[in-house]
């Protein structure tokens, strides 16, 4: 499999073997979302996000690879993009700053095996 992060296409799907970086939750609105860092055969490093509605992966060792099957590519947000809003719930002021940074694919956590 010789896809790269550089194939990559929007709302198209992918299957792509990935060396594991990191990962960590954070919050996407009020809900949990596991963020993975991982890097393509080219050693590009990229996000994929698990979808919130999938349970989180366990198990993952960084620095072995995994295949990625079904992979979504979405547009990574462009980084002058800024919320400069109320806060819906409070009224108050909200911090302005970058929305998800970095955002660049998601994927099903079904379909993420060890690549032997």
């Amino acid at each position: 499999m010789k896809t790269t992060h550089a194939d990559i296409n929007d709302g198209k799907r992918h299957d792509i073997v990935v060396e594991f970086i990191s990962q960590r939750i954070v919050d996407c609105e009020t809900t949990p979302v596991q963020r993975l860092v991982v890097a393509d055969s080219s050693e590009t490093q990229f996000t994929v996000f698990v979808a919130p509605d999938n349970e989180p992966l366990r198990g993952l060792q960084t620095g072995e690879q995994y295949r990625i099957s079904g992979l979504v590519g979405a547009a990574p947000v462009v980084a002058d993009r800024y919320i400069d809003e109320d806060c819906p719930q409070c009224g108050g002021t909200v911090r302005p700053g970058p929305i998800a940074p970095e955002t660049r694919t998601w994927k099903s956590p079904s379909t993420l095996i060890p690549s032997n």
